[in-house]
């Protein structure tokens, strides 16, 4: 016989995981917007792209939103009643590094530059092609997904186990 090889995997309760996430194949997004027109057609349009939207129109109940249900994305308006969206950012920031897109008519460059450094990973600006907003999420949910799984997987061990020959065998040969 040659040398022979077993797998094994190793693992104590916190280390043998599994990314839920694999398992998922629609992704719930939350818009805070103001406009529920926009909310509607959004929602019309991702669910031919396996996204399910669940919208709120004022901030804090966004929040709240975002703390209550399984949300893997937030696009968030600027201009919204009682607390801007840059402010909602900071607020979401401090709990939470979920993916955030902005979605604004604030378009102009400080806007852009303001959102991304309080925590947006991307900015897009009214009007928009839905499209592109989809493309935007994708990249951004695949990017996000790659970061924790690759986290998670290092809480999973396997090891290789190499045994010689016996000397029996290697007189056979």
């Amino acid at each position: 016989m040659g040398i022979s090889a077993y797998a094994f995997l190793h693992y104590a309760p916190n280390h043998f995981l599994i990314n839920k996430d694999i398992l998922k194949t629609m992704h719930t997004i939350l818009l805070i917007d103001d406009d529920e027109r926009l909310a509607s057609l959004l929602s019309e349009f991702f669910s031919r792209y396996d996204l399910t939207l669940i919208s709120e129109t004022h901030p804090l109940k966004g929040i709240e939103r975002l703390n209550d249900d399984d949300v893997d994305l937030v696009i968030l308006d600027i201009m919204l009643p009682d607390m801007d969206g840059f402010e909602v950012c900071r607020q979401i920031r401090k709990t939470s590094d979920i993916p955030i897109l902005m979605l604004t008519a604030r378009g102009d460059v400080m806007d852009r530059i303001v959102g991304l450094e309080i925590g947006a990973d991307d900015y897009l600006a009214k009007p928009f092609e839905p499209r592109e907003l989809v493309a935007r999420i994708n990249s951004i949910l695949k990017r996000f997904s790659t970061d924790t799984n690759t986290e998670e997987a290092t809480q999973l061990q396997c090891c290789l186990l190499y045994t010689s020959p016996s000397p029996r065998d290697r007189q056979k040969s």
